[in-house]
C-alpha cells in the first residue's frame, strides 16, 4: 500500500510575491473640461425650463 502524499511530498512552496507597481499618474485635464461643459449645458437647459 503506497504511503499517503503528506509523507512523500514536500509541502508546496508560497506563490511568489507581485512585483510592486509604480504610482500611475493620470491627467484629468479632459475629464475636468468635459465636466465644465456638462455643468454649462445642465445649467443653460434648467434656465430654459424656469423661463417656461
Amino acid at each position: 500500500m503506497p504511503e499517503p502524499l503528506a509523507a512523500t511530498e514536500p509541502p508546496p512552496s508560497p506563490p511568489p510575491m507581485p512585483a510592486r507597481l509604480e504610482r500611475l499618474e493620470v491627467d484629468y485635464t479632459a475629464l475636468d473640461a468635459l465636466l465644465a461643459d456638462t455643468n454649462r449645458v445642465v445649467e443653460r437647459i434648467q434656465a430654459m425650463l424656469k423661463w417656461r
